[in-house]
């Protein structure tokens, strides 16, 4: 509960008649904090808070000059219960106890002297974690030291915490027992210093003496085989190791002289020089070849080839080939709406209009990929593509079609403006088939007028260069003999090939004017 009042009478009022309402209910209020000690005076000691709370705006201008204030929030900051810090925080509480005794407020500026003191001590105050991992036959282990200094230069190593493991029944390579091992360091971390020591450190490091795990931990975990590439992606989610006494174990009686336990490898006391990862050595590690424990990846090429969305080779006439996929967008309509508003009964104009549209547009999609995209992207085909000289636009149906010089003209919009097909697609060879037909077997002039009034085929004439001169396609033979039915109809001829003579069925059979050698200039 959070009150106030603009004068001390009101507010010592406001606080009795709080105290006598919730009294009145068995609710007695603990914990009193004010910025106005006067206003406690009516409120039993045993009620008050233990804490204080301070009323106004923590400005960055206190921050930024040394006062009272931040040099114990600096030490507040250090959690220590085991005292392994002791040397490096004794140093903070004396100038504590100087600044109490100059009686100075918690935002004046400290003296000169104290300032410099405080600037050297806060550069010494840096706190380091190093943690080691190392593994044997029998078991595997992590330990963490802290390291601190002190205003003189001196290093101070304590062990903070450690755990160990028996190695698995199971053999296990001393690489990944190596790992085990790097993975109780990362979880130690997690457990002890990121959620129970609420302390930052200036640096934290963690050490292996195997150049193998340090190749794991540098390789992306999805290279690696399932047990290795699951301790490397914990490891990695938790951070990133001297505890060589751990995984071998050391006799009681010998413990409390082992100073490598108890304060950490003596360089540790020195000025730590780093060795640089890329030798020669590590270099070859990395390298995937020798890495153990790499999955391994065999390498496939894929060929894909552009096989068509319907099997249109399986017509022959246009016109079925509309209808039968006018009946597939119908059924695909029917599945996506409802009873009531589905398409029944013959199919109409407006279905096969749409069915041939989508043949048309698969035809272009076929024959000019690359061309539809640069239109979509860029609005022109490439230098180098075959469409150029047809200015070719993408319109708004999604079909390609070519812009011509009748753009003004009153001929309609399929004539000014054509789809362009390719003469190499097997639709476009329905659609001069079925054009061949409706005009009744016309020349190839006729047929390239009437086809141009709703199509642009390039190289036109020898899309029905073919068509025009059907009995180039017969089998070469000559009719030797004729057998006609009872009702007079020739029906079965008598044919001499190459191979022999042999009879087969006709549908009709045209008698040709022999040619003399007196008509053969003719």
């Amino acid at each position: 509960m959070i009150t106030g009042s603009n004068s001390l009478e009101l507010l010592n009022q406001t606080c009795v008649d709080i105290l006598k309402v919730l009294e009145s209910g068995q609710f007695p209020l603990r914990k009193w904090v004010a910025n106005d000690p006067k206003i406690l005076y009516g409120i039993e000691k045993s009620r008050w808070s233990s804490y204080s709370i301070k009323f106004g705006d923590n400005t960055e201008d206190l921050k930024s000059q040394v006062s009272k204030r931040n040099i114990l929030s600096e030490i507040s900051r250090i959690f220590d219960p085991q005292g392994l810090l002791s040397p490096t925080v004794i140093i903070i509480k004396i100038m504590l106890q100087e600044l109490w005794q100059l009686k100075l407020s918690w935002d004046e500026a400290i003296p000169l002297y104290l300032h410099t003191k405080w600037s050297f001590v806060k550069i010494m105050l840096g706190i380091e974690l190093h943690g080691f991992s190392d593994a044997s036959e029998h078991a595997y282990a992590g330990c963490i030291y802290l390291r601190s200094f002190d205003k003189f230069g001196n290093v101070f190593v304590e062990l903070l915490c450690a755990k160990s493991k028996v190695s698995p029944v199971k053999p296990i390579t001393i690489p990944r027992l190596e790992l085990c091992g790097a993975l109780v360091l990362s979880k130690l971390f997690q457990t002890v210093v990121i959620k129970s020591l609420e302390v930052k450190f200036d640096d934290c490091l963690f050490w292996s003496d195997s150049t193998i795990v340090l190749a794991w931990l540098n390789t992306d975990p999805s290279k690696l085989k399932t047990f290795v590439s699951n301790r490397v992606s914990e490891i990695q989610t938790n951070t990133q190791t001297y505890t060589d006494l751990l995984s071998r174990g050391v006799v009681p009686s010998k413990l409390k002289d082992t100073l490598l336990w108890w304060n950490g490898p003596s360089w540790l006391n020195k000025d730590l020089v780093f060795v640089n990862s890329d030798s020669d050595e590590s270099n070859r590690l990395l390298n995937m070849e020798n890495l153990p424990d790499i999955k391994q990846t065999n390498s496939c090429l894929i060929v894909t080839q552009n096989v068509p969305l319907f099997p249109f080779q399986r017509f022959s006439c246009l016109n079925k080939l509309y209808r039968v996929i006018a009946y597939c967008l119908r059924f695909h309509f029917n599945c996506k709406n409802s009873e009531e508003t589905r398409l029944k009964g013959p199919l109409n104009f407006k279905e096969i209009k749409l069915a041939r549209h989508c043949v048309l547009k698969v035809s272009q999609w076929e024959s000019f990929p690359e061309e539809i995209k640069s239109l979509k992207l860029k609005g022109v085909v490439g230098q180098r593509s075959k469409l150029l000289k047809l200015s070719p636009f993408l319109h708004t149906d999604g079909t390609v079609r070519m812009k011509g010089r009748l753009a003004n003209s009153t001929y309609p919009f399929n004539k000014i403006n054509p789809l362009i097909l390719s003469p190499d697609n097997y639709i476009t060879k329905l659609v001069v088939l079925h054009e061949h037909v409706r005009l009744m077997h016309a020349g190839p002039q006729q047929m390239l007028s009437s086809l141009r009034e709703n199509y642009w085929m390039i190289s036109g004439r020898s899309c029905f260069n073919g068509r025009n001169s059907p009995p180039l396609r017969w089998k070469l033979g000559r009719i030797t003999d004729v057998h006609p039915r009872a009702d007079g109809v020739v029906r079965v001829v008598s044919i001499r090939t190459s191979s022999g003579t042999t009879k087969r069925a006709v549908r009709k059979v045209c008698l040709l004017p022999a040619v003399t050698p007196d008509h053969q200039n003719l």
